[in-house]
């Protein structure tokens, strides 16, 4: 009888543990999910030239566009008076005052207070707009440095990075690699003749770059690696079930 009773004990102790386990991996698998959608909450509160703008900023655009000597400098400098008068923006009044909205539409969204959220966008919406018209209008001015060259090999090289980086859930091959380099660079062209504009032209990259990448993986993509991008891509969390109990017979 104490051998059986030993034995039990020990039976629940294990049991214990493997449910200790199993609450600490829910645990973790939650926590995780929340950090994602409190990370898409804030992506929600950038302007779409705040987004460009962390893709490609102005330094990579020159690195890009091989400019060197006198030009480089120049541009750099146009890049520096650029960032100060953004950053004058961000410390005057209205700045802090979309600083402060930004963060209340962050509370409010993960709270699903819908009507704060309303309520709050309304507000930050003249200041997001005066906002993003400063970006695009004084990085439009640095990107007018560039010539139609230097422009042209700037935007071939973003828009193979990003191609590239949308597909690192794969390792490409060398032949691959140069393959996509040759559909960036058809696609540039023709973009280009579109969108003149040169600031119009960065922001709407990423429209160019998610035809390239369709592309791409249907041309040059085995079918083992399209798999695994599409296996790569993180699964919507479930919803949990709550248990059912059937009523005792």
């Amino acid at each position: 009888m104490k051998l059986f009773g030993r034995v039990s004990v020990l039976s629940l102790m294990a049991l214990g543990t493997v449910a200790y386990a199993a609450d600490t991996k829910k645990t973790e698998a939650v926590t995780k999910t929340e950090s994602k959608t409190e990370a898409k909450t804030e992506a929600k509160t950038e302007t779409k030239s705040e987004m460009a703008e962390k893709e490609d900023s102005l330094m990579a655009v020159a690195e890009d566009a091989g400019l060197s000597g006198d030009a480089q400098t120049k541009f750099k400098d146009a890049a520096e008076a650029r960032q100060k008068k953004l950053d004058a923006w961000s410390e005057s009044e209205k700045g802090k005052q979309l600083a402060d909205l930004k963060k209340e539409l962050t509370a409010a969204r993960k709270a699903k207070d819908e009507a704060k959220v309303k309520t709050l966008e309304e507000q930050a919406a003249p200041l997001e707009k005066e906002h993003a018209e400063l970006m695009d209008s004084s990085r439009g001015e640095v990107l007018g440095l560039l010539s139609d060259k230097e422009w042209t090999k700037a935007i071939s090289a973003s828009l193979d990075r990003r191609v590239k980086k949308s597909l690192s859930a794969v390792t490409l091959t060398k032949d691959q690699e140069e393959k996509i380099k040759e559909i960036s660079d058809e696609a540039v062209p023709g973009y280009l003749k579109e969108h003149t504009d040169k600031e119009q032209a960065f922001k709407g990259l990423v429209g160019l770059q998610s035809k390239v990448s369709a592309k791409v993986k249907s041309d040059v993509l085995t079918d083992a690696q399209r798999e695994a991008i599409k296996a790569a891509k993180p699964a919507k969390p479930e919803k949990s079930a709550e248990p059912t109990t059937k009523p005792a017979k």
